[in-house]
């Protein structure tokens, strides 16, 4: 019998403890600290019935909850569904009732958009809020973070674990219809390979979480660094001269952009660019909607040359093409 391959986080944790996982403003967590809060949660998850196959919607915006949810439901042989929490009320409770979800989990200040859900999409067992200091836990959840808290920190069982049922269901756009579940297998690992090596990523990057995390793009590119044993910068809401700022104060190698918020760095005076440190930028990923010439002509100029990476791909099949610089 072939012996199962470990978690890449369990054994990042074992090779270097002391590394530094994430960090959120003033809040920093070693990779031992990271990985001990991804079990608890993944336990907690195990606790409730989650099984390879098993469909967990989270929701909420980027926040270390959310980088270790991911994780969490890695750990747990999940399939993790991630809410746009932009939506409607009526467009969450599709998205919740089109997965199957058995369980939701979600920040609670997104209390309002999914208590619509809650009322209405039968089948789901659990509804789980996390980071719940500041705005309570509605009287239709439970405290997830209260729940792990009470949970070990050992790695999970995942019992019934399968490769084959996937990893994660990301939802389209919706333009020809309602949203669409695509379901993503396991990574194959020569393309892992292949794109790691051509955008030269290193085990020592620092990635800046630039947009949301629902989204499969900034979500994979982040897991590839974090997978690698670089360090996770959380942006919790995108502000311009913030990301300067992060760039700057931790040496951020690699993000990932949307054409919209990098044109919102370009946009700032010339002198608020320039008075930013911005050499340890070398691995900025351009994907999510058509990056026009004259975009990439300007953050050439004004950030610099060499770091800028194209990529084209699909929710459906992931990265298929990469422009270098």
């Amino acid at each position: 019998m072939t012996a199962p391959v470990p978690d890449p986080l369990a054994a990042l944790t074992a090779a270097h403890p002391s590394r530094t996982a994430i960090i959120e403003g003033d809040r920093r967590l070693s990779y031992a600290e990271f990985n001990a809060l991804v079990n608890r949660y993944a336990n907690l998850l195990v606790s409730l019935g989650v099984r390879a196959g098993t469909k967990v919607t989270w929701c909420g915006r980027n926040s270390t909850e959310v980088v270790a949810l991911i994780a969490a439901l890695r750990k747990a042989g999940a399939i993790g569904v991630p809410l746009n929490y932009r939506l409607s009320p009526e467009e969450a409770a599709y998205v919740v009732g089109n997965a199957d979800s058995a369980i939701v989990l979600f920040d609670a200040e997104q209390a309002a958009q999914l208590e619509l859900a809650a009322r209405e999409v039968e089948g789901v067992g659990s509804w789980l809020a996390f980071r719940c200091a500041t705005g309570g836990v509605p009287e239709w959840a439970s405290d997830l973070d209260a729940g792990a808290a009470a949970s070990p920190d050992t790695e999970p069982s995942a019992a019934g674990d399968d490769p084959a049922a996937g990893t994660a269901m990301f939802y389209t756009s919706g333009t020809t219809g309602k949203p669409k579940g695509v379901v993503r297998g396991q990574p194959d690992p020569e393309i892992v390979i292949g794109l790691v090596t051509e955008i030269g990523y290193q085990p020592e990057d620092v990635y800046l979480t630039t947009g949301p995390l629902y989204h499969s793009g900034p979500m994979s590119f982040m897991l590839i660094v974090q997978q690698m044993g670089g360090t996770v910068v959380v942006m919790r809401d995108f502000d311009p001269e913030r990301w300067l700022e992060l760039v700057e104060k931790h040496r951020v190698t690699a993000t990932f952009s949307a054409p919209t918020p990098i044109r919102r760095v370009l946009d700032l005076p010339d002198e608020v660019i320039a008075a930013r440190d911005l050499s340890s930028l070398r691995r900025f990923i351009a994907n999510a909607a058509p990056w026009p010439f004259e975009l990439k002509r300007r953050y050439v100029e004004k950030i610099g040359d060499g770091s800028l990476f194209e990529v084209y791909g699909s929710t459906e099949l992931g990265v298929d093409t990469i422009l270098r610089p």
